[in-house]
């Protein structure tokens, strides 16, 4: 797989967004992504009609959309190249997403190469403190709020409008931070816990959530008799 854009070099914070989880899905709407060294942000979907768009989101604020960098492919061929990929929930649907729909994308779960925020999440803190109003505690909007930087809502994903992409772009933004946010736990940890390192310990939950997600969309072979 080729790309316009050449990530091979690049670490990126990525999100994609669809019309349904990955049993019932049948369309990617967007892929957004993130130099995580630069903050230069890249933007892939067909729809042209949006490309500078300025409009409000389903609570009323407003938001303008930069012009898209390519097509949904180049999107997904972006992502593939990408030196290293970090996403929330990227091994327990958004690679699998791109995998269904473009079957030569490569899956990925090494860390610290591929990073998943969610585990990320759950294993450097397990149990962390909720906010009011807010449902879960490792969730991208609860993380936004932790951090000041509010998640749009959107109800209705069975059809394709600006909405979604500025829903795509914020979530990436928010990640950007998580990302940076859980570093700094994990240094923290290393520095101040008798040298505590969850490197491995990170590195096993990739895998494992990896081959859950695979066994989750395939089955279990079982020996009944």
């Amino acid at each position: 797989m080729t790309c316009i854009i050449d990530s091979s070099k690049m670490q990126l914070t990525y999100d994609s967004e669809a019309n349904d989880l990955l049993d019932n899905v049948t369309k990617i709407w967007c892929v957004v992504a993130q130099d995580y060294d630069t903050g230069i942000m890249y933007l892939f979907h067909d729809y042209p009609e949006y490309d500078g768009y300025n409009g409000n989101d389903e609570e009323g604020n407003n938001f303008t959309l930069p012009p898209r960098n390519g097509t949904l492919e180049d999107g997904v061929k972006f992502i593939h190249r990408a030196r290293a990929l970090i996403c929330h929930n990227q091994l327990g649907y958004d690679q699998f997403l791109m995998k269904k729909f473009y079957p030569k994308f490569k899956i990925r779960y090494n860390y610290p190469e591929v990073r998943d925020t969610l585990l990320e999440s759950q294993v450097l803190w397990f149990d962390r403190k909720p906010v009011k109003g807010y449902k879960g505690i490792h969730g991208l909007a609860v993380w936004g709020a932790r951090l000041g930087i509010k998640k749009p809502e959107i109800e209705d994903w069975s059809y394709m409008d600006a909405a979604k992409l500025h829903r795509c772009l914020e979530d990436v933004k928010i990640n950007t931070a998580v990302a940076k946010q859980l570093e700094i736990e994990k240094n923290w940890l290393k520095e101040n816990c008798n040298g505590i390192c969850f490197d491995k310990a990170l590195e096993i939950e990739h895998e494992y959530r990896y081959w859950s997600t695979i066994q989750e969309l395939n089955g279990a072979l079982v020996d009944v008799e």
